[in-house]
């Protein structure tokens, strides 16, 4: 098998690009793949501050738990929620 069994998953949108629904889009896309590949979860981490960023992981199905003082780690099961 390559890679790890929960996959870890980050992206970034250009601020000029920002609000057009192009993270959800990636972040689609990243499900999808890790679910083809046979991971049964991903996981990624997110700055407290950017509430924006954890708007849209709450909003894709994420749960959060403390990682340090300025960051997330976030779960999100993976199977019958990446056909929707």
């Amino acid at each position: 098998a390559e890679g790890y069994e929960t996959p870890s998953l980050g992206i970034a949108v250009h601020p000029d690009h920002r609000s057009r629904g192009i993270a959800r889009q990636l972040m689609d896309h990243l499900h999808a793949v890790a679910a083809a590949r046979g991971a049964a979860r991903v996981r990624l981490k997110v700055y407290r501050q950017n509430l924006a960023a954890v708007r849209l992981y709450e909003s894709l199905a994420y749960e959060f738990e403390p990682f340090s003082e300025s960051e997330l780690l976030g779960f999100r099961a993976l199977g019958p929620l990446v056909a929707a």
